[in-house]
């Protein structure tokens, strides 16, 4: 699933680096929160995830011999652990399908380039037979379901699989695509080279190509699932900036960063959600953007340089590599925090407006009570509404739903003052039925026991017959 791709590129020409000085889709309005993973002796050359943002890789470059791994993570990005399994090398590029299963990289030792496969989510990898030969692989990448593939060989060609690596043709590109993606349903490929972008939508067999930029040039791609909106990366120059296109590649528009930063922009990357909804951006040096409405409007949540970026299907996780020897940063909808629910407990008649506050709510949260969802009005990202009303619960669990995200449970007690008096009238006039006496006598008594049912009321009865001796 899709990052944007310069770090080969860099690795290559040897761009200096420059240390760093320092959770369906996110709703609009909700909270989005950008995570450190600690500090890195290497560099996050590129980086990939899987549709739900939990399992992501890395490609590992220590600058200095060829024993680097893959890195991966399963919590997205809290933390991270090298593959052992993986083969030692450098490692340039990385792509993986929609469920992180199978994945795709690039390694070289120095003179060869190999495109290595594992299809048991990093446990095993074995080496590409065919394009083991080649030298100066650039980028990779691969559909949703890693069956079509695709290598852009630096200063040579592409070529594509559409038997998961079996095979492969090369395709006729006039140009020096450096940086590539395709989409995640497998209908577009789209690469980069020099100022032109190209685009094909038959399997790499025939591609179109159109000049995006004149004053700079494109050094990353990016493509959503549908092929519809596409991100790419420019640098170095008065046209250096993010460029999107929501109409398939017809047309580019530029965000406005260049006018920003200037010509001295470098390295610049990027990456699109699967959805098209949720986009990163950065370089070196420069403060990252990010946008949540396909590119309207941009933020600047943190300021350390960056190498590169993914981010799954929805929007709703992503992972980043910091610049130069950096670190491994992710971005998440924050859990919801419940701090303080209003009253505490106490006695009052129905209905009742309760006040739950705390942290990370946002409009479309919806407070739960004994597991049953309560009608919820949201007042701001501290505070919560909510009405008990007779029939609803008055007491257990309180929790805050917020899309996919529950926060702790919080107990609460509540009570009404209303009590109900139920009155039972009880008819005493024998009108059903009696069961036959039984009896007993002796010389001074004769005693008679029986047992009388009316209206529903049982009665045992007994009455003592009394004799006087004459």
């Amino acid at each position: 699933m899709r990052k944007g791709l310069i770090a080969v590129l860099i690795s290559i020409i040897g761009v200096a680096m420059i240390v760093p000085s320092a959770s369906a889709a996110l709703p609009e309005g909700a909270p989005v929160e950008f995570l450190q993973s600690g500090s890195s002796s290497f560099r996050w050359m590129d980086i990939t995830i899987d549709a739900t943002g939990l399992v992501a890789y890395a490609a590992q470059d220590l600058s200095s011999g060829y024993e680097d791994k893959i890195w991966k993570t399963t919590d997205g990005g809290t933390s991270w652990a090298a593959l052992s399994s993986s083969p030692s090398a450098r490692w340039v590029a990385i792509d993986t399908s929609a469920d992180g299963q199978i994945v795709y990289a690039i390694s070289t030792d120095g003179s060869t380039w190999t495109l290595y496969k594992s299809v048991d989510g990093g446990v095993t990898w074995g080496a590409d037979s065919v394009l083991t030969a080649y030298t100066l692989m650039c980028d990779v990448a691969t559909d949703d379901d890693g069956s079509q593939v695709f290598i852009a060989f630096c200063g040579s060609t592409i070529y594509g699989s559409d038997d998961a690596g079996a095979s492969w043709s090369p395709s006729i590109v006039a140009g020096n695509v450096t940086s590539l993606d395709i989409s995640g349903n497998g209908s577009k490929v789209v690469g980069v080279a020099g100022q032109d972008v190209f685009i094909s939508t038959d399997d790499g067999v025939n591609w179109i190509s159109q000049p995006v930029v004149s004053n700079s040039v494109l050094s990353a791609v990016s493509v959503s699932s549908n092929g519809e909106t596409i991100l790419l990366s420019s640098s170095a120059g008065p046209d250096a900036d993010a460029w999107i296109s929501t109409d398939g590649g017809l047309d580019f528009d530029p965000a406005g960063f260049g006018a920003e930063y200037g010509s001295s922009v470098q390295a610049v990357s990027g990456a699109v959600s699967g959805d098209g909804t949720t986009m990163l951006w950065g370089w070196y040096g420069g403060p990252l953007k990010f946008s949540r409405d396909g590119g309207v409007t941009w933020t600047s949540p943190t300021t350390a340089g960056w190498l590169s970026f993914a981010i799954n299907f929805d929007g709703s996780r992503g992972v980043l590599g910091a610049e130069g020897f950096g670190a491994a940063w992710s971005f998440r909808q924050p859990v919801p925090l419940i701090t303080t629910v209003r009253p505490r407990k106490g006695e009052a008649p129905f209905p009742e407006t309760v006040t739950i506050e705390g942290s990370y709510f946002y409009d479309g949260c919806v407070v739960t009570l004994d597991g049953a969802g309560l009608s919820t009005t949201f007042v701001d990202e501290g505070t919560l509404r909510v009405q008990l009303q007779e029939d609803s619960p008055h007491s257990g669990d309180v929790a805050v739903i917020c899309d996919a995200a529950a926060s702790t449970q919080f107990r609460w007690v509540y009570r009404s003052t209303a009590t109900t008096t139920t009155t039972t009238t009880v008819t005493t006039t024998p009108t059903e039925s009696t069961l036959p006496p039984t009896g007993s006598s002796d010389s001074n008594s004769v005693w008679f026991a029986g047992i009388l049912i009316s209206a529903g009321l049982v009665v045992m009865f007994k009455v003592r017959r009394i004799t006087h001796s004459r």
